[in-house]
Order: C-alpha cells, then sequence, then structure tokens
C-alpha cells in the first residue's frame, strides 16, 4: 500500500511538474505574441510615419514644381517687356533720326 502512495505521489508531482511546465510555455508563448504586438503595432506607425512624410514631399515637389512655373511665367512676361522696350527704343530712335534729317 505504500507502494501505491509512493506511486501515486508520483504521479501527482509529475502531473505538477507537467502542469508547471506548461503553464511556463503558454507564459512564453503570451510575451511572445505581446512582443509579436509590439512590433507590429511599431512596424504599423513607422509605415504610417513613412506614408505621411512621402506625402509631405509630394506636396513639397507640387509646390517647388508651382513655384518653378510662375518663375517660367515671369521670366517669359520680362523677356516680352524687354522685347517692347527695345521697339520702342527702336522706333524712338528711328523718330531722332528722321526729324534729325528733317531738321538738317
Amino acid at each position: 500500500m505504500y507502494e501505491n502512495f509512493s506511486d501515486m505521489y508520483e504521479n501527482f508531482s509529475d502531473m505538477y511538474e507537467n502542469f508547471s511546465d506548461m503553464y511556463e510555455n503558454f507564459s512564453d508563448m503570451y510575451e511572445n505574441f505581446s512582443d509579436m504586438y509590439e512590433n507590429f503595432s511599431d512596424m504599423y506607425e513607422n509605415f504610417s510615419d513613412m506614408y505621411e512624410n512621402f506625402s509631405d514631399m509630394y506636396e513639397n515637389f507640387s509646390d517647388m514644381y508651382e513655384n518653378f512655373s510662375d518663375m517660367y511665367e515671369n521670366f517669359s512676361d520680362m523677356y516680352e517687356n524687354f522685347s517692347d522696350m527695345y521697339e520702342n527704343f527702336s522706333d524712338m530712335y528711328k523718330n531722332f533720326s528722321d526729324m534729325y534729317k528733317f531738321l538738317f
């Protein structure tokens, strides 16, 4: 009978050890899932930041294009004004030349 109790105690002891190991394994598994969730959360945050940065970069390039377009338009207007000015000076020179010829 003592041998049966000893075997029974040994079986319960093994069973307790197995449950303890199982609890430890579940605890490790929970910790791993928790770390994995945290990593996915960080990854999502990083992708979100990256998207925001690309969005800002696109907006900056768009503004830069608009500024270059305005600058081109301004240079074009300036060229046109200089061309008109040259034409006016040319006409003025011609008029002075004609007047000089007429007077002398």
